[in-house]
């Protein structure tokens, strides 16, 4: 492949990762999430060695050996941000129901219930679960 084709296609790539992180959409941060991945791979690029984009692994995280290093702590880190994701989600309908006297009136089970559907659980989390498990699925 040609050097110029090759800037091309990353440069392409990294405008439509900025553009579908903008449009907010998860199916076109993970289609430019894996187009940049395929771009890397046919370019021969790959290692086990060199630390992963911050759409592969937010977090940064790695540990082990230094073979696969950054892809386990991207898998690991991913799926930490979507447990502290749910587990805010839950401290919101906690909250909720301890200062919504009409909710604690109800008792722990229905007022729970909803205090969760007053917090939207578990809609609101679809966001980050979305965004989250391309990247995991490709690490």
């Amino acid at each position: 492949i040609a050097v110029e084709a090759v800037v091309a296609a990353q440069t392409i790539s990294m405008a439509s990762r900025g553009v579908a992180s903008l449009a907010g959409s998860p199916s076109t941060i993970s289609a430019a999430g894996r187009a940049a991945i395929l771009l890397q791979l046919s370019q021969c690029e790959y290692t086990d060695y060199s630390p992963l984009e911050i759409a592969q692994s937010p977090t940064q995280m790695g540990f082990g050996t230094a073979s696969g290093y950054y892809y386990r702590g991207g898998v690991v880190g991913s799926v930490l941000l979507l447990f502290a994701c749910c587990a805010l989600h839950l401290l919101a309908a906690g909250i909720v129901f301890y200062y919504n006297k009409g909710f604690r009136s109800r008792g722990y089970p229905e007022g729970y219930k909803a205090a969760l559907y007053r917090v939207h659980f578990p809609s609101f989390n679809l966001m980050p679960y979305m965004s989250l498990m391309p990247s995991i699925i490709t690490t």
